[in-house]
């Protein structure tokens, strides 16, 4: 990834530098999600939604892989085409797949509901 200098740095470097880690042997304007998905409280702090932190990046992919990084959780089942969109320039799930993703992975009942009730308000 490289920098203009004087340039304010791009929105969310450190998911950034997570997702084009993932595989790094395809550029980032020719991947799919079979490279990797931002989700669960990764894909909510992009939108804005509830107020988990989003401690680590957070990818789903198709296929079992590993990362290196302490800093990344991956978790592994399809990506539906309806189930995602392009948000800062990275596939992103979409906020009906977020809630269900924090449920099955046994988030806080209440800290989806606000997830949800977020992503139903106006703005989105």
């Amino acid at each position: 990834m490289y920098r203009l200098a004087g340039v304010p740095p791009p929105d969310c470097l450190d998911l950034r530098a997570a997702w084009l880690q993932l595989a790094p042997q395809v550029p980032a304007w020719e991947r799919t999600p079979e490279q990797g998905v931002v989700s669960h409280r990764s894909a909510a702090a992009l939108y804005g939604l509830g107020h988990l932190p989003a401690d680590r990046h957070e990818f789903t992919l198709p296929e079992r892989r590993q990362s290196r990084r302490p800093d990344v959780r991956l978790h592994y089942r399809e990506v539906r085409p309806d189930e995602w969109i392009v948000l800062h320039g990275m596939p992103v799930t979409r906020p009906p797949r977020i809630a269900a993703d924090l449920m099955d992975d046994k988030e806080d009942p209440e800290a989806v509901a606000q997830v949800i009730a977020d992503a139903l308000r106006p703005r989105l």
